[in-house]
């Protein structure tokens, strides 16, 4: 069992040490050959809306310009730019690909980055909404823009 606490204020807080201390510290299922690990760490922002927009906006185009499904356009772009997690398993080791929700917004933007540059070296236009800038900083906001032209040529194929 899994417990999870953004520690955002002290209510949160004596809520996570008073579970820590009824579920675990008196446990007799905490034991040498069986233990728990606590990890407090910084709490990340998910990837924003404006960043989720941009993309699948993106996608769209591609889909457009190549012949492609958004669907296949995405999962090209995710298998290619997406880092692989490898986690151990009762079977042995497995990997698989991040997903883009799991990304915070620092993430999301190198993500953006990398699409942004394939998709011009691939000659395809992407829109450039008003907010794309604020999209690439992790913006929250994702209001419907005028397109432009990022890049300037068309290919047919999703490489």
């Amino acid at each position: 069992m899994s417990n999870y606490f953004v520690l955002q204020n002290d209510t949160v807080l004596h809520r996570a040490l008073n579970t820590i201390s009824r579920k675990y510290a008196s446990s007799k299922d905490v034991t040498p050959k069986k233990t728990y690990a606590v990890q407090i760490k910084l709490a990340e922002s998910k990837r924003s809306i404006a960043q989720n927009n941009l993309y699948f906006a993106w996608c769209t185009d591609i889909a457009n310009q190549s012949g492609e499904t958004k669907e296949n356009v995405h999962e090209h772009l995710s298998g290619s730019f997406l880092p692989h997690q490898t986690f151990n398993t009762k079977w042995g080791f497995k990997t698989r690909r991040k997903s883009t929700k799991d990304l915070n917004t620092k993430e999301f933007t190198d993500y953006l980055m990398k699409v942004d540059e394939w998709a011009r070296d691939m000659g395809y236009e992407l829109s450039c909404p008003d907010d794309y800038h604020y999209a690439l900083t992790g913006g929250t906001t994702g209001r419907p823009a005028p397109k432009q032209a990022v890049s300037s040529a068309s290919n047919g194929g999703v490489a």
